[in-house]
């Protein structure tokens, strides 16, 4: 009997931190853009919680700062 499993986490690259001058009453329009690889998953896929674009999260973003997190999954279910 033989027994292939898929126990390892997807890497994930995320954009690093970025300081935006503001150039309106919004803030600024930014593009923030992640990616993911996976040794058994060829679709890796990526989301983040600022916007439902999943790995881009072009947005206005307003004056301050704003936590963006982005998370892989492979179809293990490995994050």
């Amino acid at each position: 009997m033989v027994e292939v499993v898929d126990t390892t986490a997807p890497v994930l690259t995320c954009p690093g931190d970025v300081t935006e001058e503001c150039d309106g009453p919004g803030g600024r329009h930014v593009t923030l853009v992640a990616s993911a690889v996976d040794t058994c998953d060829d679709d890796v896929t990526i989301t983040n919680d600022f916007t439902a674009g999943g790995p881009d999260a072009p947005a206005t973003y307003p004056v301050g700062t704003t936590p963006v997190t982005f998370t892989a999954v492979d179809d293990a279910g490995n994050t």
